[in-house]
């Protein structure tokens, strides 16, 4: 559990050690990403194949068992990835519908239910000039509401044709497109935070501006 967004948990006597041996059951399947549970189920990010025929995506395990649900991989068609870094974003469950979110190396976002049928999909590359680099680095999604919101590096047209770590939120039923935003300065490397969400206080306001035809 993460409240607070920042990595630490609030729960306390947690164990600092868990061995492979005391493992309820084990699944092959490499990656860095953090697993995600909810309604006894496990999400995941992973990847399986080498080369030309490797894929990467998102996997549902049942939390108890380890018996495999669904799966749903694609191929790295255009990232510039040279290291086994891949998988390195989360799965994102949203708490009030149970859909699943997910955000890969190759720039897929991707929307499903919690039993694996597709909803959505963006190619962010494709879509949005989404950049990638040798590291991998990728961020997971975050709900707001009705928003799913990411984050990364593109170079696309217009206003966005500059590259910039911008922010993207979409729809979270249809996949719309709502509105997009570059919070910094030009990148000088790849960078793989998530987005962050700060609450304003009581009698402040906030607004989400619509995207604009480039």
């Amino acid at each position: 559990m993460d409240p607070q967004q920042n990595g630490a948990s609030l729960e306390k006597n947690l164990p600092d050690h868990i061995a492979v041996k005391d493992a309820l059951w084990v699944a092959d399947l490499p990656g860095q990403s953090t697993p995600v549970i909810a309604n006894g189920k496990l999400y995941i990010m992973g990847y399986l194949g080498a080369g030309p025929d490797m894929q990467e995506g998102i996997t549902c395990f049942d939390a108890e068992t380890g018996k495999q649900l669904w799966q749903h991989l694609y191929n790295d068609f255009l990232s510039d990835t040279i290291y086994q870094r891949y998988a390195t974003s989360s799965a994102t469950v949203d708490p009030e519908t149970g859909d699943v979110f997910m955000q890969g190396t190759q720039g897929i976002l991707a929307a499903f239910t919690a039993d694996g049928k597709p909803l959505w999909h963006h190619s962010l590359m494709e879509e949005f000039g989404r950049l990638t680099f040798p590291n991998s680095r990728t961020a997971s999604p975050v709900i707001d509401h009705d928003l799913v919101i990411t984050r990364g590096i593109t170079a696309n047209w217009g206003a966005q044709g500059p590259a910039a770590d911008r922010f993207y939120a979409f729809e979270k039923k249809t996949g719309e497109v709502v509105w997009a935003a570059n919070p910094g300065d030009r990148p000088r490397d790849n960078s793989y935070s998530h987005p962050h969400l700060a609450f304003l206080e009581a009698g402040a306001f906030s607004f989400r501006p619509r995207a604009t035809a480039a």
